[in-house]
């Protein structure tokens, strides 16, 4: 299977930029999909409620 990358960030409360890639299909294209799955990563980290950004990487 092919994966699309997406780079995202979050901005933690003390400031901190936090960055982590979200992996999909390369076939998955809805951001607000894609997006939800940065959100339930960042509520395994007690860090809900902050704002994504991203750059979506293709080779």
């Amino acid at each position: 299977m092919k994966v699309a990358v997406w780079d995202t960030y979050v901005t933690k409360a003390d400031g901190v930029i936090m960055n982590f890639d979200i992996l999909v299909p390369e076939t998955e294209t809805d951001p607000e999909i894609i997006y939800g799955y940065g959100q339930d990563y960042l509520k395994s980290k007690a860090m809900q409620n902050y704002l994504i950004t991203s750059n979506h990487c293709t080779l």
